[in-house]
């Protein structure tokens, strides 16, 4: 599968630019974004300045560890296709599709794994619902037919995939949540913020991509590609 379009085609110039082999200020630049991108790069950069003023326009979504997971878990993590899809079955397939990621996430494994593929889920259903809505629109067997999630105690049927991602990713949340009580409390209280206002904090990464495709060195870059 091809990955997901660009959120727009200033970042797209952005990305062409920031991953060219070359230097600058003396510094060599086009990092393999494969394994995260380097503290010192402009990418990073740009993803801290964006989420900085969203947390300024909403300032009561703000915690330290909330911050730090939409900044390096989602942001930075997620800028390479690979790694938005790196979630894999036992038999080492790479997984493409919520349906299928929630069911790796009910084998039985030990907390640290658990907790480490729901918050996975979490951040792959808010980032493809905040980023790219028009791919969860068009590419409907990203989600099952048909789409049903447990909301509170019930189980609801859902027409638009964005619900569904929505309901998915909030309940991955709440499940590493509960993990974290027992087995790494330092996280809970940030993945319980994430599962109780995931529809805001959602809001916040849709309002990060237009602040990310408004910046000025985002705009520059694709007048250099022009």
């Amino acid at each position: 599968m091809e990955g997901p379009e660009i959120c727009s085609s200033s970042f797209g110039a952005f990305l062409e630019v920031e991953k060219r082999p070359g230097k600058r200020d003396g510094k060599q630049v086009g990092t393999d974004m494969s394994d995260g991108i380097p503290e010192n790069h402009p990418l990073r950069q740009l993803f801290s300045r964006a989420l900085d003023k969203a947390f300024q326009e909403h300032g009561d979504l703000y915690s330290p560890g909330v911050a730090s997971h939409l900044g390096d878990d989602v942001l930075c993590d997620f800028i390479h296709v690979d790694r938005i899809f790196r979630l894999k079955d036992s038999s080492g397939q790479r997984l493409e599709d919520l349906a299928r990621m929630l069911h790796v996430a009910t084998e039985r494994e030990g907390p640290e794994r658990r907790i480490e593929v729901d918050s996975y889920i979490g951040a792959f259903a808010l980032f493809m619902s905040g980023f790219f809505p028009g791919s969860l629109a068009a590419r409907r067997w990203l989600a099952p037919n048909p789409m049903v999630s447990k909301v509170g105690p019930i189980f609801v049927s859902f027409e638009r995939p964005l619900d569904y991602y929505e309901a998915e990713g909030r309940n991955a949340y709440g499940r590493a949540a509960e993990t974290a009580r027992l087995f790494a409390p330092d996280v809970r209280e940030t993945y319980t913020r994430l599962a109780e206002k995931f529809p805001e904090y959602l809001e916040l990464v849709k309002l990060v991509k237009t602040l990310i495709s408004d910046d000025p060195e985002v705009k520059q870059a694709g007048r250099l590609l022009d």
